[in-house]
């Protein structure tokens, strides 16, 4: 255990390259920074005078419009009906529809009652039952409890 590698050092050269090469590396850091805030600065600028551009156009569109109708619109004056040669016209059979009627609802109304579906004992559903037959009866059971929990006040 006492046979551990001795710690690592840096030789005076080493640590000259190595400072040399941070001071590359921040300037170029400090390049790209300004390149890329000169870029955001360009595109910002070509949306504002984008928005500006079209913000002109729809403006000078609006004030067209609304200088276009005052001076073009004038009403057409009103035909006159043609008379129409007098002749007996032959009258077209209406379409048939065919509408179901309702029957008339009874007097009294009665409701019907829904027969109530026992479940089979325990033993007879477990013996010739398969997993997937009691999965489904549980989901069933815990849907009606839930059912009866939310309903039930």
């Amino acid at each position: 255990m006492e046979d551990t590698k001795p710690k690592r050092t840096l030789t005076p050269e080493q640590l000259q390259k190595l400072a040399e090469a941070r001071k590359k590396a921040l300037e170029a850091k400090k390049q790209n920074k300004e390149i890329t805030q000169f870029e955001k600065e360009n595109k910002k600028k070509e949306k504002q005078e984008k928005r500006e551009q079209t913000y002109k156009t729809v403006m000078e569109l609006k004030q067209k419009k609304e200088e276009t109708p005052k001076e073009t619109i004038e009403k057409p004056a009103p035909k006159e009906p043609t008379p129409e040669p007098e002749e007996e016209p032959t009258p077209e059979p209406e379409p048939v529809q065919n509408m179901i009627k309702k029957p008339p609802p009874p007097k009294q109304f009665i409701r019907s009652q829904r027969p109530i579906r026992r479940p089979p004992p325990d033993e007879e559903l477990y013996d010739n039952a398969s997993i997937e037959m009691l999965r489904q009866q549980f989901y069933h059971q815990t849907r009606q409890r839930l059912h009866n929990d939310i309903f039930s006040y």
